[in-house]
Order: structure tokens, then C-alpha cells, then sequence
């Protein structure tokens, strides 16, 4: 049997896991990859997702900084 793995780009997480990882957008003429962070926050139950984004505006850090304290905060396996 396969473990129930939900993926969001190279960020994999079981049920009530943290997991860190990336999405690549694009790339650059030279080929390097550019690509955005991504945090799941697994609970141990099914139900709803949330979303949270941050920095749709390049000079706007402070959405981005409360979506990472948000996330270390949160425990997995109380979700």
C-alpha cells in the first residue's frame, strides 16, 4: 500500500508532517532555475486546506515572515 503523500513542487509531507521545499516558475536565459519557497503544514486528519501567501509584492517581507512563523509554529500533529 502507498503512502498518503501530498506534494506541492519538491515539499512532500505524510499525515501530520512539516516539510519544506521549493516550485520552480522559470528560468533564466543561462538556464538557472527560479523558483518560489513553499512550507506544508500536514495535520494528522483530513479536512480543509489553507493557503497562505506571501510577497506578491517584491518589497512586502512582512507577509512572508508572519506566513514562516505561522508555519514553524504549527504543530502537525495536533492539526
Amino acid at each position: 500500500m502507498m503512502e498518503d503523500i501530498f506534494q506541492i513542487g519538491t515539499a512532500q509531507a505524510k499525515p501530520g508532517e512539516r516539510a519544506y521545499g521549493e516550485v520552480v516558475v522559470t528560468t533564466r536565459v543561462d538556464g538557472t532555475p527560479i523558483s518560489i519557497p513553499v512550507i506544508l503544514v500536514r495535520g494528522l486528519k483530513p479536512g480543509q486546506i489553507l493557503c497562505l501567501n506571501g510577497c506578491i509584492h517584491g518589497d512586502e517581507f512582512s507577509g512572508m515572515e508572519s506566513i514562516v512563523r505561522i508555519a514553524n509554529e504549527l504543530d502537525p500533529k495536533t492539526l
